[in-house]
């Protein structure tokens, strides 16, 4: 039988944030909201599971008793589903649960929340899979026989749970003690201080008394033997350095945009990535194994050969603009995403500080092309899709979904010195807009472009129809 918190924190999207925001309001509604202060018994082993717990801030402890001892065999935090088994299977507890400071959570009652996954068949699954996640999780410790070092033990058990949660140059901290810490990996309490000194000289990380803050969640992921952000620094890179990776690229259209604040450009920030890492796992596409790369308003991803690009246009696209429709509908003008997203095909190098190759050069070109983000800013949709000729070619053409192929329009990109060809496509949320947005605004074009009729300037009411060349308003 399943083990409800057997081994380390399973790597990738907790389970809050994985829902849509109408499974969320639905999960809410039939929830009772609880703030629960650091030492609060959320659950304990061996009593009656009769509630799941949905854990919205703040972090947990999951222990086991043995031999009149406290072993700690994972920490659970903000997004992550507590007593899971309950909503399957009604028996007592394996572990004890214990705030490690003040969390805020939802208690669902576990018939409740049975009845919920019998209407929500994706959240099922969902979960399904992060069962069976935590089923085949790494065991607590250092298997006999191991070559996983402690330091490697304690460096994968903590990135496995700070890359999801933590922006590329990011912090994140943990309101763990160093003691427990050595409890959760099994090993002496003198050695863990000698890693965690190690760390802080190499700016790694530092801790007090009651928490470790992680400074470079990357380099802790290498430590730890390719843990997710950034699988393929170094000598990882070899499986696929030179080879044709899929090139993914986003940007966030009007990021710099003056109605929006630093705090709206976090937030915007926060949701764009929870957007494309939601979408990846929608897709059961491994976010794990994605080399990376910050760029303020967007993302650089590097897809290895592995994966294939068929699957970065279907279904990892249709996902993309669910959750970014999703969202939008929720958010208000300041803070709402248009994403412009480019796909491409070529070989990739690494160096020790990044990637490099023309393909990258002509993705974010891609991006780039007037009539790509002139389209986008007049239609208003959420997302936009853009595929070099290769991509269309060889991929877009015979796609699974009939149809789609027909919903591309080539364009020409001339940015700098690229001349080349494309094909864009516009996906979810494209509706009528009242009146454009200020960010809207910002991202409409500039100048007027090729017309052979009239051209409209200013405020244009038409009611009924009028008929004056191509109709396009241009602003100036």
């Amino acid at each position: 039988m399943y083990s409800e918190s057997v081994g380390r924190t399973s790597p990738g999207v907790p389970f809050w944030p994985s829902l849509t925001a109408m499974e969320q309001r639905a999960l809410i509604a039939s929830a009772e909201r609880a703030t629960l202060h650091a030492g609060t018994v959320l659950c304990s082993e061996a009593e009656p599971a009769t509630q799941v717990i949905v854990i919205l801030s703040g972090w947990t402890k999951v222990s086991l008793t043995r031999d009149s001892r406290e072993r700690i065999i994972a920490l659970r935090g903000p997004g992550d589903l507590v007593g899971e088994r309950a909503a399957l299977l009604i028996r007592s507890r394996s572990a004890t649960v214990v705030a490690l400071d003040t969390v805020d959570a939802l208690l669902v009652p576990a018939e409740t929340f049975a009845g919920f996954l019998d209407e929500h068949d994706r959240v099922l699954a969902l979960l399904e899979r992060q069962i069976y996640g935590r089923l085949t999780e790494s065991p607590r410790g250092s298997p006999a026989g191991s070559d996983t070092s402690v330091e490697e033990l304690i460096a994968r058990h903590v990135a496995d749970i700070a890359l999801p949660r933590t922006e590329p140059g990011g912090r994140f901290t943990l309101p763990i003690s160093r003691q427990e810490l050595a409890d959760w990996v099994d090993a002496p309490g003198s050695e863990v201080e000698r890693i965690l000194s190690s760390w802080e000289r190499n700016g790694i990380a530092s801790s007090l008394p009651y928490s470790l803050t992680i400074l470079d969640a990357a380099a802790l992921g290498r430590i730890g033997g390719g843990s997710p952000q950034m699988e393929g620094v170094g000598a990882s890179h070899a499986a696929w350095a030179g080879q044709n990776c899929s090139i993914l690229y986003t940007d966030v259209a009007a990021f710099s945009d003056h109605i929006r604040t630093d705090e709206d450009r976090r937030t915007v920030r926060r949701a764009m990535y929870e957007t494309v890492r939601g979408a990846f796992e929608d897709s059961e596409l491994p976010w794990a194994r994605i080399y990376r790369e910050d760029r303020g308003d967007g993302t650089l991803m590097v897809v290895p050969p592995s994966i294939p690009t068929s699957s970065l246009a279907d279904p990892l696209l249709s996902h993309i603009g669910v959750r970014l429709d999703a969202y939008n509908r929720e958010a208000d003008d300041r803070v709402r995403i248009q994403l412009r997203v480019a796909l491409d095909v070529g070989p990739v190098m690494p160096d020790p500080e990044g990637v490099s190759g023309e393909v990258i050069i002509q993705a974010a070109r891609m991006l780039d092309a007037r009539d790509f983000k002139a389209e986008l800013a007049d239609t208003g949709a959420d997302l936009g899709f853009i595929v070099s000729q290769f991509v269309y070619d060889s991929v877009v053409k015979h796609g699974r979904e009939v149809g789609r192929s027909s919903a591309y329009r080539q364009v020409e990109v001339r940015v700098k010195e690229t001349e080349t060809t494309a094909w864009m496509y516009l996906a979810h949320g494209a509706r009528p807009l009242r009146g454009r947005s200020p960010v809207s605004q910002a991202i409409a074009p500039t100048s007027p472009g090729p017309s052979t009729g009239a051209q409209l300037s200013g405020t244009v009411d038409v009611r009924g129809d009028l008929v004056m060349g191509n109709k396009n308003q241009y602003r100036h």
